[in-house]
């Protein structure tokens, strides 16, 4: 039986990653092919960038990196665009941020040192005054203090999500050691059940996306904090925790977001919660490893 398009697409970047030298261009190029007919889907990921990571061990950020590079900088053909062949992969990553004009103003000889200075002076910041300026043109007692002012903002920020973190964190560990005014609630017994008999990986990604199903296990109102639990057949057990935080993005300095955490806990492997979560994808291999027994 021949392999698929989507197949082949595996094995030449497996093939690309084995090379002393690896060809970050036909790299980025493979994978913006395979985010447009979709690869992913048909080899049973929810997205390229799962895909990526659980095939090649790339972060999020470098198959983000990747795929923008070839749609930015590179023609249909596999060859990067003649204006940009004197450049390096890492500088053209560097440049990804710069508008078009900036562009044409690095030099290719430039370091990634220097272009990240020149990126850095040509970008525009809000001081602690309100104004907006391009950082370029502070001085250096300006610069100064906008540094302070930002370092003030992460710290206010960190103490925010520490605070709250550390708190859900508690909730998960050891509830004898919350405040007594916390009102802790349990809604009877934990789901669970014989055999789960999951066929395929939609089929896991169902599952555990309605956790709500299993019914809530713990819920801490003055935190914000909801459990749910989930025991499977073979005694191990997962949690699916939600909760709040607070993050910066372009558009909201203070935007409060839900934070959906699996806790799996693997008599094998893991015999213990692991309070920063586990990533669903190692659930998802959980499950398929041990299809028979939960």
């Amino acid at each position: 039986m021949s392999e698929t398009l989507a197949q082949s697409f595996v094995r030449y970047i497996h093939e690309d990653l084995r090379q002393i030298k690896q060809p970050h261009f036909d790299i980025a190029w493979r994978l913006r092919e395979a985010k447009q007919l979709n690869y992913a889907e048909e080899l049973g990921y929810a997205n390229i960038y799962e895909l990526s990571e659980i095939e090649f061990g790339f972060k999020k950020s470098s198959t983000a990196a990747y795929i923008a590079i070839a749609e930015t900088f590179m023609d249909s053909h596999m060859h990067v665009e003649a204006e940009w062949q004197q450049y390096s992969y890492s500088q053209l990553v560097e440049m990804l941020a710069l508008d078009p004009y900036d562009r044409t103003r690095i030099n290719p000889e430039m370091t990634i040192k220097q272009l990240r200075k020149y990126k850095q002076d040509h970008k525009f910041v809000t001081l602690e005054n309100g104004d907006y300026v391009m950082y370029g043109e502070l001085n250096d007692k300006q610069k100064a203090a906008y540094a302070d002012f930002k370092e003030r903002q992460k710290e206010e920020k960190q103490s925010v999500q520490t605070s709250g973190q550390e708190n859900v964190e508690a909730a998960v560990t050891n509830l004898q050691d919350f405040d007594k005014n916390l009102t802790v609630t349990s809604s009877g017994p934990v789901a669970k059940s014989s055999l789960l008999r999951l066929r395929n990986k939609a089929e896991r990604e169902q599952f555990l996306d309605g956790y709500k199903l299993w019914g809530v296990w713990l819920s801490v109102p003055e935190l914000d904090l909801i459990c749910y639990k989930y025991k499977f057949a073979n005694g191990d057990e997962l949690v699916v925790t939600e909760s709040y935080c607070y993050c910066s993005d372009c558009y909201n300095d203070d935007k409060k977001v839900l934070q959906v955490r699996y806790h799996l806990r693997d008599n094998d492997k893991r015999n213990f919660f692991d309070l920063s979560g586990t990533a669903k994808t190692y659930v998802l291999e959980y499950m398929t490893n041990k299809s028979k027994e939960i």
